[in-house]
């Protein structure tokens, strides 16, 4: 398959000749949000993706992730290129062994993803931090192989999960793990205590043997009509406050993550906070979907600070505060019902699309993950994403219902 022309990246009007510009690698299953901000921080990214969305395509060059022919295209500029990991590439250590066997410079390696991307690991963290774990199950009961955390019993909800998953896509709720996943291959899931509380995702940037706090940011949950499963990614609202003594606690944590494993660059893990404390679900190993909201609030300034890790010689740079004069929000949008776009759908939607700029107004809304093309989109796939930047936290739900009651209505979705 040919490239993907991208045009104007770095945003309208800009420099475009990449020759010009650093460049920047950023693979994963959707690079859209990760090559905006890439470009607004002045790089030429190059995207491997999944879904090639159209706006993608705008701000990059960008190419589908699992085409043979990519490779032959991109193998020139690997060597020594540095890597931005987005979502859904900690499931696939034959693309990260590829892109490291061709030079590329990604922060982690497959050995260390595997210990990044391992429960047991997670918890050994976590306590030694003074965080929780939920309980956990690594084999159904009854299987005669034992259970190393834990022993199930009716009192308490409990969630099956799969090891190779992302977005929530592989968790669901289970009332007794000695029936749950019969016959799937045990090897592959997990189950764990339900923990009830704020979903809270946590950013760090990890380089030269420390770690810092960057930014949370609050998951939005409990909205039946935006995702097919009760775990799917809906979307986030940023910056949460945190306060001093849990920052400096989840650093802790962060630094015991980077001196056991090397990591380097932006990372991110989601966390459950109730009453009894902070709750450690997992780490992912690369870009999340949460940091486009954050990196506007750094002055575009988190990619460039990723490269920089990832450098010879990384400098440890301290993170100015970010100021709470800005809330951003972004919502996933999932098909109620098969939907294949019109050609007037996908102009109205390119209409309304999501500036992207570094300098955002006040009060300002659009669209992302725009679809290029006319091709069917099954029920219970993501369609597109809403974002909305307001002054005031309380009002960034009410902006993102009313840009999603108004593109359902208009996309009949």
């Amino acid at each position: 398959m040919s490239l993907v022309a991208g045009i104007s990246p770095g945003g309208s009007g800009s420099d475009t000749n990449p020759e010009r510009k650093q460049r920047i690698l950023i693979a994963g299953a959707s690079c859209r949000a990760a090559a905006q901000c890439a470009a607004r921080s002045g790089f030429y990214p190059i995207a491997l993706d999944d879904f090639v969305d159209r706006d993608l395509i705008e701000c990059a060059s960008a190419y589908p992730l699992a085409a043979i022919e990519t490779w032959g295209v991109v193998q020139p500029f690997l060597p020594g290129l540095k890597c931005l990991l987005a979502g859904g590439i900690e499931n696939r250590p034959e693309i990260l062994q590829r892109l490291i066997d061709s030079g590329a410079r990604c922060g982690i390696d497959v050995p260390m993803l595997g210990l990044l991307r391992d429960p047991l690991q997670w918890q050994s963290w976590a306590t030694k931090c003074g965080l929780n774990f939920p309980e956990t199950l690594w084999h159904p009961i009854g299987g005669g192989i034992g259970n190393p955390i834990g022993t199930a019993d009716s009192d308490r909800k409990w969630l099956c999960k799969s090891l190779s998953s992302a977005g929530g896509l592989g968790v669901q709720f289970c009332d007794d793990p000695t029936h749950c996943f019969e016959g799937s291959g045990a090897s592959n899931v997990y189950w764990q205590r339900f923990v009830n509380g704020r979903p809270i995702g946590i950013t760090f940037l990890s380089a030269a043997g420390r770690s810092q706090f960057v930014g949370a940011a609050l998951s939005i949950g409990g909205q039946r009509d935006c995702s097919p499963l009760p775990f799917l990614y809906r979307g986030n609202i940023a910056p949460l406050e945190i306060r001093d003594a849990e920052r400096e606690r989840l650093e802790g944590f962060a630094h015991a993550v980077h001196q056991s494993t090397g990591i380097r660059g932006l990372w991110q893990a989601d966390w459950i906070v109730n009453h009894e404390g902070w709750w450690l679900l997992e780490i992912n190993p690369r870009w999340s979907a949460s940091m486009e909201l954050l990196d506007p609030l750094y002055g575009n300034r988190l990619i460039a600070n990723h490269v920089e890790a990832l450098g010879d010689t990384p400098a440890f740079v301290t993170l100015p505060c970010i100021p709470e004069t800005l809330f951003l929000g972004k919502l996933v949008l999932y098909a109620t019902r098969d939907y294949q776009p019109s050609y007037s759908d996908l102009e109205w939607m390119w209409s309304r699309r999501w500036n992207g700029s570094s300098n955002l107004p006040s009060e300002s809304e659009g669209l992302a993950d725009i679809p290029n093309t006319e091709a069917l989109i099954p029920c219970g796939y993501p369609v597109l994403t809403c974002l909305v930047g307001t002054q005031r936290w309380e009002d960034v739900s009410r902006a993102l219902e009313r840009i999603t009651l108004e593109v359902r209505r208009k996309l009949g979705i």
